[in-house]
């Protein structure tokens, strides 16, 4: 009897432990891969989560590219700093696709952009949103022109050590208005963006 005890007892410890340490793995696998991560990028549209789709089904491949560039006009350097994200291109079921477009110019220091430009020239301050329908009708949002509809708010830029590229982190926000019906708009709140490693075209978001 009592080695029947002893014996269940063993088995009950062995199969705690053995949970337990399931479950420590699981903890330190997700740990591992949020330590992977390099660049962040999240939103809402109209009260609703926005997110990339994925790049072949990639959790590290999410849609989206925060890239540098420059424009030199008169002897002075434009920093421009643009992020595009895409929903939808591959998995979608119902055939809509979303593209988002959004740069702030003369990036030098942190604090907040006002997007006013025009999204037809490539050295304005922007944020446009187009959206294709599965019957390849594509329905363009941009933030106004001379207003402050839409914000970016620059929170770090820091130097990447050995690269002309540099770490940027912030937040935006605004409306963007339909271009053919601006009483037709839509919301995005929320917006947070953080990349380590800038100007990563195969959406490769992880360190590898």
């Amino acid at each position: 009897m009592k080695t029947n005890l002893f014996r269940v007892l063993g088995n009950t410890v062995l199969l705690f432990v053995m949970l337990l340490f399931d479950s420590c793995k699981k903890e330190d696998a997700t740990k591992l891969q949020e330590m992977r991560v390099m660049n962040i990028f999240t939103m809402q549209l109209n009260g609703q989560n926005w997110k990339p789709s994925l790049y072949d089904d990639d959790t590290c491949r999410p849609r989206y590219v925060g890239a540098w560039s420059s424009v030199t006009k008169s002897g002075y350097e434009n920093q421009l700093f643009t992020i595009t994200a895409f929903s939808n291109l591959s998995n979608s079921t119902s055939g809509q696709s979303d593209h988002l477009e959004i740069q702030i110019t003369d990036v030098t220091r942190k604090g907040r952009y006002d997007l006013t430009g025009h999204w037809h020239y490539h050295d304005n301050a922007y944020a446009v949103f187009r959206r294709t329908t599965a019957g390849n009708t594509t329905v363009v949002y941009m933030s106004k022109e001379k207003t402050s509809s839409f914000t970016v708010q620059v929170d770090d830029i820091i130097p990447i050590r050995g690269s002309i590229l540099k770490e940027i982190k912030g937040s935006f926000e605004g409306t963007v208005y339909r271009v053919d019906n601006p009483s037709d708009s839509l919301v995005i709140q929320r917006g947070t963006f953080e990349f380590k490693k800038p100007n990563r075209y195969d959406f490769q978001q992880c360190a590898m």
